[in-house]
């Protein structure tokens, strides 16, 4: 048996959209064996991008297509800006590559995660774990990984509605003003030095985000509630992904408490931590 485990990640970081993530301790486990026909175990509330991936590579690379059992046990919210789509194509990937050369080459994987997702922010730290910086350098993705600085604590604010990605990314205009492109820009190497370094003033400032969080925001009642409370509280947070989720970083022990009588729908604290391996994989008997 091969046993693949691919965490949760939280792309753009406020403002670094679609070349920014982190990846989180959230995961998508598959327990995967060959099989005499396809069988899919644990997939049945998701479209199963995790076997289209798998056939996806083999169609790439020109191999057999092995049909596979495959077991999956997650703990990643689906459809709630926190990489779900992603850890379904990377482990996907993965297991076409471990069944057929018993090993996994991560620059690979990279690419071919890349090349079906379409944004390297969401692959690229659920593959090598940590913050991550990607972008596209002609067909290949490039990789920088930053060590996060150990006074910060992360916590997720997780509501029961979703938000698909598509449908997060249509509402965003198609051409931006000058104007918000440089300032989007200026913010990436001041939100970069804040988390490296620990300047949680630099950071709580470099967080402002002018490209997609205020539009996102206006797709939910909730959102102004939530934020609200946080801007009053002094919070440093961000919209994870496309939403919905919330991520909140602090640089202390204190307790986050927020009031949520006045949302239409349920949310959920859930302290965090940032995973620093990536996918990982094993063979079991």
């Amino acid at each position: 048996m091969i046993k693949i485990k691919v965490p949760a990640t939280s792309a753009n970081i406020g403002p670094g959209f679609d070349c920014l993530g982190l990846a989180l301790d959230l995961y998508a486990n598959f327990e995967v064996d060959r099989n005499n026909e396809y069988e899919m175990v644990g997939f049945e509330s998701v479209k199963n991008i995790f076997l289209d991936a798998y056939q996806y590579t083999c169609n790439v690379k020109k191999w057999d297509d092995v049909p596979i059992k495959c077991k999956m046990i997650s703990d990643i919210p689906m459809a709630r800006g926190l990489g779900s789509s992603a850890a379904l194509i990377v482990g996907g990937i993965a297991c076409a590559m471990i069944i057929h050369t018993n090993k996994l080459d991560k620059e690979e994987l990279i690419n071919l995660s890349n090349q079906m997702e379409g944004h390297p922010d969401n692959v690229v730290p659920a593959i090598i774990g940590g913050l991550c910086a990607s972008k596209l350098y002609g067909k290949n993705v490039e990789v920088i990984q930053y060590n996060i600085h150990e006074r910060y604590q992360f916590s997720l604010l997780i509501p029961d509605f979703v938000l698909s990605t598509e449908y997060s990314r249509n509402i965003l205009p198609k051409m931006i003003d000058r104007s918000i492109a440089s300032y989007n820009l200026s913010q990436i190497p001041f939100l970069l030095d804040g988390l490296i370094n620990g300047d949680a003033r630099r950071l709580k400032h470099a967080l402002v985000d002018k490209l997609h969080q205020d539009i996102r925001f206006t797709l939910n009642t909730d959102f102004s509630v939530i934020c609200d409370q946080l801007n009053k509280l002094n919070r440093m947070y961000y919209l994870s992904g496309a939403g919905p989720s919330i991520m909140i970083i602090h640089d202390g022990v204190d307790k986050i408490i927020l009031n949520f009588d006045k949302t239409k729908s349920k949310w959920s604290l859930i302290p965090v931590k940032i995973d620093l391996k990536g996918i990982v994989w094993s063979y079991e008997s």
